[in-house]
């Protein structure tokens, strides 16, 4: 059961992540005063971003994990 918990915590940030990009990204989509080329633009840039927090994301948890391994031992 613990496992588990610790699973789903460590989900969680990456959950926030992702949140935050669908919500940027329909914000973008419903921008009347954009261009095409300027969304479209502002969605690649958004989605560079977003692979990079989810990867400092999966740094963080990656850490959290081995320090409490550590812990363990």
């Amino acid at each position: 059961m613990e496992s588990l918990t610790k699973s789903h915590n460590c989900r969680a940030g990456l959950e926030v992540v992702r949140q935050d990009y669908l919500a940027t990204i329909s914000e973008l989509r419903s921008d009347d005063s954009l261009t095409e080329q300027e969304r479209n633009l502002l969605c690649r840039q958004l989605a560079v971003e977003h692979r990079v927090r989810c990867a400092q994301e999966w740094k963080a948890i990656i850490i959290q994990l081995r320090a409490e391994q550590d812990e363990k031992t």
